[in-house]
């Protein structure tokens, strides 16, 4: 019989949210019109008319990435309170005396624009964004760690790493269910109500997804991607149950299509100081990346990619690059994607979520942070004895809903 579970809503299934600070923002007709739109673009939008409740509901959505949309008036009290937060990415400001707001707005690098047009507002926006989805450099990336060495301020906790891989071991036993699609697509009909757009995307993946184009649709701009990455990201057991059919599918199309040889390739990341501190203890230790990481064979675009990027305060820019060598055993499979991609002409590293690495060297090259790491063989005497006891669970006879909560 198929497992029922009723769902605690998580109060934003995608990373990026959407806040509009205005004290018109909910009188003006062409301003509800506008938010309309705008929920095309970025899913969830949440408005305030007073600004001491948003700037404390910003502060308080550390776990997601925030673009604000702030009136020129509110602007230059609000931005200097909430200039420095690091999951503050992208500030718009919006205004109807542009050449005197552009004055005050010089000195932070996080305003985007001050525009006093609605139209070119949703257009400036949705450039932008697009931006952001296709190179993902602003999305946090869920990474484990694991030390056999005792190092001093190391804050690591290895049971987080334990942890991680026995989530992923659970989900890949569990009994497909005939209801986890099915499940999914009315959570995330839920979520994209007041969206159009998103509808149609899901009632597209309702009709004609097939486990031969799983990649294609991980690839894809839409609500998929989004919304799995953020599971990985907060750990939502939940919506990676549901979502175990499409994780496991993917798998089955890395494992037919993984590299055969070794390859060298790269990520552009944005990082906070206290990830990158955590990267650089982890210098020959052990680390897992718990997300889908899709990566690019071209050092230079990967550089591009970064300096095109602003970061102030706590942020850094960083080059993360993989050696990755198929010959190790029983590894996690990863390979060149690119035939499978929505962007054909893209090329496209994709690596199996939960792959361990073992980061080698940090350097710094102009104001770029580049990590040099390695994958890491699960036979390797530091992780097998690990793996080797999650193997020899049992969950109790069959895998299920309750084995997830029990390992977190």
């Amino acid at each position: 019989m198929a497992t029922q579970l009723t769902i605690v809503q998580p109060q934003n299934l995608e990373t990026f949210m959407l806040i509009w600070l205005d004290s018109l923002v909910n009188k003006s007709e062409d301003n509800i019109d506008t938010k309309i739109l705008l929920r095309k673009t970025i899913n969830r939008l949440v408005a305030f008319e007073d600004m001491d409740k948003c700037i404390e509901y910003i502060k308080d959505q550390d776990e997601e990435r925030i673009v604000l949309i702030v009136s020129g008036r509110l602007g230059q009290q609000a931005v200097p309170a909430l200039h420095h937060l690091a999951h503050l990415i992208a500030i718009y400001v919006y205004c109807g005396d542009k050449k005197r707001h552009e004055i005050w707005t010089k000195e932070y690098i996080k305003i985007k624009g001050v525009i006093d047009d609605l139209k070119e507002l949703i257009i400036q926006i949705q450039i932008d964004q697009t931006k952001r989805n296709e190179y993902k450099i602003d999305e946090p990336i869920p990474i484990s760690y694991y030390t056999k060495t005792k190092k001093q301020n190391l804050t690591m906790n290895n049971d987080d790493f334990i942890s991680s891989q026995l989530l992923l071991d659970c989900l890949s036993r569990m009994k497909p269910q005939s209801n986890e699609r099915e499940q999914l697509i009315r959570l995330c009909k839920d979520e994209y109500l007041a969206n159009e757009i998103g509808l149609n995307m899901i009632r597209d993946f309702e009709e004609k997804y097939s486990p031969d184009r799983a990649i294609w649709w991980l690839t894809r701009e839409s609500f998929v991607c989004r919304v799995l990455n953020k599971a990985f990201q907060v750990t939502n057991i939940d919506l990676l149950y549901y979502f175990n059919f499409f994780i496991r599918d993917v798998r089955k199309q890395l494992e037919l299509n993984k590299s055969s040889s070794r390859i060298r390739t790269y990520r552009a990341q944005i990082m906070s100081s206290k990830e990158l501190r955590l990267l650089k203890l982890s210098i020959g230790e052990i680390i897992s990346i718990d997300i889908f990481l899709f990566t690019i064979p071209s050092r230079e675009r990967a550089i591009q990619i970064l300096q095109e990027s602003n970061v102030c305060h706590d942020l850094k820019r960083v080059l993360i690059e993989i050696d990755a060598d198929p010959s190790h055993l029983n590894m996690k499979p990863f390979g060149d994607v690119t035939s499978l991609n929505y962007f054909t002409d893209v090329e496209v590293t994709l690596f199996m979520v939960g792959t361990i690495f073992h980061p080698v060297d940090i350097s710094e090259e102009n104001d770029i942070t580049v990590i040099q790491m390695e994958t890491c063989c699960e036979e390797d005497p530091s992780v097998k004895t690990i793996l080797d006891a999650i193997n020899a669970q049992d969950y109790e006879g069959k895998p299920n809903l309750l084995s997830l909560g029990y390992i977190l």
